[in-house]
């Protein structure tokens, strides 16, 4: 089965410099880490006069510093959001100016962003993009990292198994409330049966966006088609604590230091195929609740990223390789085992060993 993949497109490990701007004003007494603004120049193809370019920047994007171990941690974060956002290497010399990016863009093309949480713990920032395809539009979307390893959050791991139940159950009855408030007729139902469905077989709703912030959680979700939205709903530390697990418990200090569980989320990968071939690889979720990953990885000998599509439930990841956007035989097939995924990687023909745990860009 064929798959597009729109981000994974735009994975593309090229480097590159920008000129900066002023630095984002702190959103705590001590960040964890400091906060430029990046603000590229590109050139821009204009899709009413053919042939006609111009420079321009509608791009303001963050750009985490730190120094030491820190330094690495920032690194990791950067480089999910300029891979995943914008298909491009974050800058690797801040203090350098000038230059321009290899992007070609629209000139509708715009990204923004908030930084919402930024100490010892979390740091979480919203990314806020519009751009004109078919039709113009814009999108946000959170991302969430822990600020001690780099990690992306993934809200499965924040919660248990009943707690995060009882979140998609509320969420699921008062988004399908307000949707009936707000609108009458058919056009509507799917959304809200969808909704109800995922809940009724047992599976938590995920189909929202969540940002982790320093009181509490705030889940977000689009319209349902040309209806409007977003529809929100905040959950204080305090509301969540009978859901929040181990790992969610110290985020909001109600517990002890405990490690994010093991998943494969927005996660940086690092093993071996066949026990002497080491990879690296990154997987995403395109968007919430869409029910796969994609990504890339590649052979740490020849750095050529190759494209997947992968799917993970109940510990088992899957992994299809692409190649120019159709699927190939290659697959891997692994288990979550505590802290790595074990298992094999095939071309249909010959097996091999295959283990991965998380590691650096």
């Amino acid at each position: 089965m064929n798959r597009a993949f729109p981000c994974m497109m735009l994975l593309l490990l090229t480097a590159f410099v920008g000129p900066f701007a002023s630095a984002q004003p702190a959103q705590t007494a001590e960040p964890a880490f400091r906060v430029v603004k990046y603000v590229p120049v590109y050139q821009v193809v204009r899709e009413d006069r053919e042939g006609e370019t111009r420079k321009i920047s509608n791009i303001e994007f963050p750009v985490f510093l730190a120094s030491g171990k820190n330094g690495k941690i920032a690194d990791k974060i950067n480089k999910l959001l300029f891979w995943t956002e914008l298909g491009m290497s974050p800058p690797s010399a801040p203090e350098l100016s000038g230059g321009e990016s290899p992007l070609v863009r629209y000139d509708e093309d715009q990204f923004s962003y908030d930084i919402v949480r930024n100490d010892a713990k979390v740091v979480s920032v919203i990314i806020y993009s519009h751009g004109c395809r078919a039709s113009c539009g814009g999108n946000s979307r959170a991302y969430n990292f822990d600020a001690e390893t780099g990690r992306h959050i993934h809200a499965s791991t924040l919660f248990t198994e009943r707690g995060l139940q009882e979140i998609s159950r509320r969420l699921a009855s008062k988004w399908a409330k307000e949707i009936e408030q707000e609108y009458d007729g058919g056009d509507i139902q799917q959304c809200i049966d969808q909704m109800k469905t995922n809940y009724d077989k047992g599976t938590p709703y995920l189909g929202y966006d969540y940002r982790v912030e320093t009181r509490g959680i705030t889940f977000t979700r689009g319209g349902c088609w040309k209806m409007d939205g977003p529809y929100s709903a905040n959950f204080n530390s305090r509301e969540m604590a009978s859901w929040l697990n181990a790992y969610g418990k110290y985020l909001y200090s109600m517990g002890p230091a405990a490690a994010q569980p093991l998943n494969p989320y927005g996660q940086f990968l690092q093993g071996n195929i066949g026990g002497k071939y080491p990879i690296r690889m990154m997987l995403v979720e395109p968007y919430p609740s869409i029910g796969y990953l994609s990504g890339f990885y590649f052979y740490e000998k020849y750095k050529e990223p190759i494209a997947l599509f992968a799917s993970y439930k109940d510990g088992h990841l899957e992994i299809i390789e692409y190649e120019d956007g159709n699927q190939t035989q290659k697959k891997i097939d692994a288990e979550r085992r505590q802290d790595r995924f074990e298992g094999y990687w095939t071309d249909g023909q010959k097996k091999l060993s295959f283990t991965a745990t998380i590691g650096e860009p």
